[in-house]
């Protein structure tokens, strides 16, 4: 690449965003580029500004086509965003001496297969990058292997004390950006339903985190989890231990016919079984 190129490649990016004027975009590139699809607060915070800054930031690189919203808040990289980036990256690649340590000219070529494994990189290592991405991930996976690999996207947005907007949210980034779960339609009584599913990707990364295959052999825990609709085990043993103290006073209290017996029986028998089962399951994931 000769000193014409170069100078080339330095007015292209400084039109596509005035090194003088746009620290502040630069910075959201930079950081879009190393942490994936992100929201507003997300970015702001990683950056170190103020979110209205960010967001004023953010609608220029979308007039300049250099960053997309994937969707509502969440904003990503363009495509042109990215190939802006790699020549940013030639720059710096070109700045290391042009000679090698015995002399020769070093090969412009291995640039290309740098580009190339970046581009080549996979969800398992690009979604370790996002502690958010990384944390949902977990979360709807571990959520989806005791569900029989479905979503169940109402009980977890209960459970993690948010929307089933947000669920549905990093579902789409986890499944464009990442391909670890899919979406469905399928044919109901009320018409379309739409369900996520992880996929063979998502089994793949998921099994590679520590703990998870105790959580995959677990039956007491699959039990638990299913019976009580939950998709974690506190949750879970918390449903049951108000079920229990609603119930036992009322079967304690009518027990008075030999009918009552039999229930207070079967309900005693009930209570032992789950308390033990939810012990098993406990021990299962310490193991």
């Amino acid at each position: 690449m000769g000193t014409n190129d170069l100078m080339d490649i330095l007015r292209e990016l400084d039109e596509s965003i005035d090194f003088a004027k746009g620290e502040i975009q630069w910075k959201i590139m930079l950081f879009l580029s190393e942490k994936g699809a992100s929201s507003i607060s997300e970015i702001s915070k990683g950056i170190g500004v103020n979110k209205k800054a960010s967001i004023d930031s953010i609608r220029k690189l979308i007039a300049k086509g250099l960053v997309e919203r994937i969707k509502y808040d969440i904003y990503d990289l363009s495509a042109t965003g990215r190939s802006l980036l790699e020549k940013l990256s030639t720059l710096s690649y070109l700045r290391e001496p042009l000679n090698g340590s015995n002399g020769n000219p070093k090969d412009i070529s291995s640039y290309s297969n740098f580009v190339q494994d970046r581009n080549t990189i996979d969800g398992e290592m690009d979604i370790m990058h996002n502690l958010n991405h990384y944390y949902y991930f977990v979360e709807i996976g571990k959520a989806a292997m005791i569900n029989d690999g479905k979503v169940p996207v109402t009980a977890l947005s209960k459970e993690l004390g948010v929307s089933k907007r947000t669920i549905i949210n990093y579902l789409e980034v986890l499944s464009v950006r990442y391909k670890f779960f899919k979406r469905i339609n399928r044919k109901s009584v009320s018409g379309l339903k739409v369900e996520w599913l992880i996929t063979d990707e998502g089994k793949k990364v998921l099994g590679k985190i520590p703990g998870i295959h105790k959580m995959r052999n677990n039956i007491f825990l699959k039990f638990i989890l299913r019976s009580t609709l939950s998709t974690r085990l506190d949750y879970a043993i918390f449903k049951l231990l108000i079920i229990f103290a609603i119930i036992s006073p009322i079967i304690f209290y009518f027990y008075k016919s030999p009918i009552d017996h039999i229930a207070a029986t079967i309900w005693l028998y009930f209570l032992v079984f789950y308390t033990l089962s939810s012990i098993m399951a406990f021990l299962g994931t310490r193991k």
